[in-house]
């Protein structure tokens, strides 16, 4: 294991840099962007990675594509400060390959820290097809999404404040609504103290919620690659053809 954790000098590197907002601060302080950020994110990456690919052989797990810039770009926000006050890391397939994908991450913010799946990107369209799964294949998809919630992460996102028309007697049974209303979602640990990063023990944590995700995720992709080629979504067993 390379992850030693994050520290005091991270969060205190990451509050400065946003109040100094200075690319000439940022240049005398780089080396301690390198050692406080830069360098326990790409070990934090490095431990993670044969969990993800595991899940997922195309996810990139080159640090240099999964850790954020410090940097941000201002030009079409009404934010216009220069450097970022959190940093990240997010597992996805290659842009190329993505089909508005999905991808894990674990993140540092002013308020704490916090790591899951996030459906990036999602289209109203890709919605509509994931409606139209839950609908059609209700039992595949409870068998996936059922463990997120009792293995306790959290399902988070917009909600349409009426419910779509179109969901089947079986989803409500098995009580899909709150999964049907959704405008976007992604998948979220409870926002943990920043102290949870400060030890390399969350390295497995996060590995485990991983794993706990990963049927959903599969799923996610199955139903995004039919939404893609325009084939109707085949009621194909995704959970119990999965294997570890």
């Amino acid at each position: 294991m390379q992850f030693k954790g994050f520290s005091k000098k991270t969060l205190e590197y990451l509050h400065n840099v946003r109040e100094n907002d200075s690319k000439i601060w940022y240049e005398e302080h780089r080396e301690d962007y390198i050692k406080y950020v830069r360098q326990p994110f790409e070990d934090l990456i490095e431990d993670l990675a044969p969990v993800v690919r595991e899940i997922d052989p195309q996810i990139v797990t080159r640090p240099a594509k999964c850790l954020s810039r410090i940097r941000r770009d201002s030009r079409y926000t009404k934010d216009k400060h220069l450097y970022r006050d959190t940093a990240w890391l997010v597992f996805h397939r290659p842009a190329e390959h993505m089909l508005e994908g999905p991808g894990f991450f674990a993140e540092i913010m002013r308020e704490g820290t916090r790591y899951g799946m996030g459906a990036f990107n999602f289209p109203t369209k890709s919605m509509v097809s994931i409606r139209s799964y839950i609908s059609e294949n209700p039992d595949l998809f409870f068998n996936a999404a059922g463990p997120i919630t009792s293995g306790g992460l959290l399902v988070l996102g917009e909600r349409y404040k009426r419910m779509p028309a179109g969901l089947s007697e079986r989803a409500k049974e098995l009580g899909l609504e709150d999964w049907y209303c959704m405008k976007n979602f992604y998948i979220s640990s409870p926002i943990l103290p920043h102290e949870a990063f400060f030890t390399p023990d969350i390295v497995n944590e996060i590995s485990e919620k991983y794993r706990l995700i990963a049927p959903f995720y599969r799923l996610l992709l199955e139903m995004v690659q039919y939404h893609a080629s325009d084939e109707p979504l085949p009621p194909k067993n995704t959970v119990e053809s999965f294997e570890w």
